[in-house]
């Protein structure tokens, strides 16, 4: 039986371990977990343009105007994901 002032030591050593392990993985991936879910929410924001355009819900949808609205969001899209990940780096150092 471990004693309750044991166990608070071993967690926290776990806690530790884990952290020193899967920290630098967390942080080289987010980034790149960030783009993958940015990609996929684009995709699932072009449904409702693309359910406007198959019911025709509003008077004058077209082709053209539901692909202006399409081109919205991947312009959007473009600006978020680029400037998020890439504003946030620190320079590298030049020499």
């Amino acid at each position: 039986m471990v004693s309750e002032a044991e166990q608070p030591a071993s967690t926290e050593r776990v806690a530790l371990g884990r952290l020193l392990w899967l920290g630098p993985l967390v942080v080289v991936g987010s980034v790149a977990l960030f783009r993958i879910f940015g990609v996929v929410a684009l995709r699932v924001s072009f449904l409702p343009d693309i359910a406007l355009l198959v019911t025709r819900a509003m008077p004058g949808t077209s082709v053209r105007s539901v692909a202006v609205l399409m081109f919205l969001h991947v312009v959007a899209a473009a600006i978020t994901l680029v400037l998020l990940t890439t504003l946030a780096r620190e320079p590298r150092a030049q020499g």
